[in-house]
């Protein structure tokens, strides 16, 4: 009995923790569609309805159901839609659920609206042929689209994605704005909030708190000291613990290193950060922004093939990049690079190895971390924010010191900042990984019309942080005073 107790309190006290976890649909369902969601993508709901076995369907017709569906759930355990065979919807919202789903020369929802059909496919979907689907997907594992396959709507999922041949998806915003998704995600439009500062302690609370169940993606900026660094300042860099609405606490971590080349790094005392709400967004003298969140598996040099490659307008030319868990027991930073259609993100383990096991968890095969980024258009000026006028600096394609120097040479190569009255809250995002050796970022010198940026390296396999220059952006932001 007193088991019994312990429990119902136990689901009590979890209850709220759940449905506060429950995520924005236009985080999930976005332009162009977001894969490698798992675990963070959709839940089905505990009680889809009784199940109803197989569904299979052709030009005659279907088994398992009628091709007709009103609104609600429905539970299969595996769909196969083939040779002309027509689903249809009648209302806001009929949820398809699949265990697995094959779609081969299949018309779905065509006379429909595109809110009126979800489908919700846990395993994994293969679509070939020729296929016209007018609704939402998800799909909890990996998506294979070939041949002449269309999806007018949205299209996420857990796992890996592959469009090819003639595929494409035509993605409607206001469709997945006015679905009803039965719970699996908050249909509730979250209001644009960026907050910035510079955190002189390990916790720091927002001066405007997020909306309520809205998680915002946190960029952090690692600094280390002017006074020569290569001797008094070692390895280190910041990352976010636990982030919720109301604000974000950080730590700082250093990478391992062999006892005869360990150097101590100074504590940071004042790491600059930003925060923004996730998703699409305009600042009020028109700058566009994209803030998400992916999820990553894959580092250099652990991997031939590190990047996931992220579309983006290419505008949105200033990248910030942070990775915000720390999953596996390896050192990993992210890292970015632009490419002809938008950006690609990655892990870095830098030096941290053994072959290619990363250390000091000794793996090679990584569980995913999530990876942020912000993608902005470069430019100076200011917008309005919650009653002030910030001042901004969004620049791209900076470098570190020019050629191949120590940290006090690249602390000592200083570059123009422009519009500020005193000194900015500054992010950068590395952009390149010219260095073989890896690493990261680390802000040096900064006042309010310089900055300097140095690649820091690790010490586990040798002493060396030379390094040659890389390519960063940044964000800089300056509440304009009153005065």
């Amino acid at each position: 009995m007193i088991s019994m107790i312990r429990s119902s309190i136990f689901l009590l006290l979890l209850f709220p923790l759940i449905v506060a976890a429950v995520p924005q649909c236009d985080q999930i369902f976005t332009d162009p569609p977001t894969a490698n969601l798992f675990p963070n993508g959709l839940t089905p709901p505990a009680d889809t309805g009784p199940s109803l076995g197989r569904l299979t369907c052709d030009s005659n017709g279907c088994s398992g159901h009628s091709p007709s569906f009103t609104p609600g759930d429905y539970d299969f355990s595996n769909g196969n839609l083939k040779n002309g065979s027509v689903l249809s919807t009648n209302g806001k919202t009929t949820r398809l659920y699949f265990d697995t789903l094959t779609m081969t020369n299949a018309n779905i929802n065509q006379g429909g609206e595109t809110e009126d059909l979800i489908i919700f496919v846990k395993g994994g979907l293969s679509v070939a042929g020729q296929n016209k689907i007018n609704g939402i997907v998800y799909v909890g594992g990996a998506v294979n689209m070939a041949g002449n396959a269309t999806i007018s709507g949205a299209l996420a999922s857990g796992g890996g994605s592959v469009i090819g041949g003639n595929s494409s998806i035509i993605y409607d915003k206001e469709a997945v704005g006015d679905a009803d998704f039965g719970g699996m995600c908050n249909n509730n439009q979250s209001s644009f909030n960026i907050q910035f500062g510079k955190a002189s302690s390990t916790t720091v609370t927002f001066d405007k708190a997020f909306d309520s169940g809205v998680t915002p993606i946190v960029f952090l900026m690692p600094t280390i000291s002017a006074n020569n660094p290569d001797t008094n300042d070692g390895p280190a860099s910041v990352v976010p613990v636990n982030i919720t609405s109301s604000g974000f606490t950080w730590r700082q971590e250093e990478p391992a290193s062999a006892g005869n080349r360990y150097i101590a790094s100074q504590t940071m005392a004042e790491v600059h950060w930003i925060a923004v709400t996730p998703g699409e967004h305009t600042l009020s003298d028109g700058t566009e922004l994209v803030a998400r969140v992916i999820n990553q598996n894959r580092a250099f040099p652990l991997n031939n093939n590190p990047y996931t490659n992220i579309p983006i307008d290419s505008d949105l030319d200033v990248v910030l990049n942070q990775k915000l868990t720390s999953v596996n027991n390896c050192w990993l930073t992210s890292t970015s690079e632009f490419y002809g259609s938008g950006i690609r993100l990655a892990l870095d383990s830098a030096e941290v190895r053994i072959g290619n096991r990363c250390q000091t968890g000794n793996l090679n095969l990584l569980q995913n971390e999530r990876v942020g980024y912000l993608a902005i258009e470069s430019g100076t000026g200011t917008f309005s924010f919650d009653g002030d006028e910030i001042i901004y600096q969004f620049a791209r394609r900076y470098q570190t010191a020019p050629g191949t120097g120590d940290l006090s040479y690249q602390c000592g190569s200083e570059s123009t900042l422009t519009g500020f009255n005193n000194v900015p809250t500054l992010v950068a995002g590395k952009n390149s990984r010219r260095g073989g050796d890896g690493g990261w970022l680390r802000r040096c010198k900064l006042t309010n019309n310089r900055v300097s940026m140095v690649n820091d390296e690790d010490t586990y396999r040798d002493s060396d942080r030379r390094h040659v220059y890389e390519l960063y952006s940044f964000v800089a932001l300056e509440k304009r005073s009153d005065s």
